[in-house]
């Protein structure tokens, strides 16, 4: 059985002011299959790096995203923890994220 949950995918744009730029959020919630990547191994032939949690999320249809969000009832999506995208794949039907805290792991442990 598959199991698909919410996520909230986050979509970054620069507002150009008169004195400052200015980032500005949009949120979108879709349906996933989200599986955890474990292990050193798996990280560093994916991502040429080690994180402390990562996960790839697989979603129908061609989406982007600059944060990718687990979705807490009673939370807005402006205060949701934001996860880092580290790369955007398409294929066919589907698109596969891949995300992960900001935690890198390094040889002295976290950084």
């Amino acid at each position: 059985m598959v199991r698909f949950i919410p996520l909230v995918l986050g979509h970054k744009e620069l507002v150009h002011g008169t004195l400052d730029d200015e980032e500005q959020w949009m949120y979108e919630s879709v349906r996933a299959h989200v599986t955890e990547v474990d292990g050193a191994k798996v990280q560093n032939d994916l991502f040429g790096k080690q994180f402390s949690k990562a996960w790839v999320a697989r979603i129908r249809g061609h989406v982007s995203a600059d944060s990718v969000s687990f979705m807490k009832n009673g939370v807005p999506d402006d205060q949701l923890q934001k996860f880092k995208v580290i790369e955007v794949s398409t294929h066919a039907i589907r698109t596969a994220i891949y995300f992960a805290d900001d935690l890198e792991v390094t040889a002295n442990e976290l950084e």
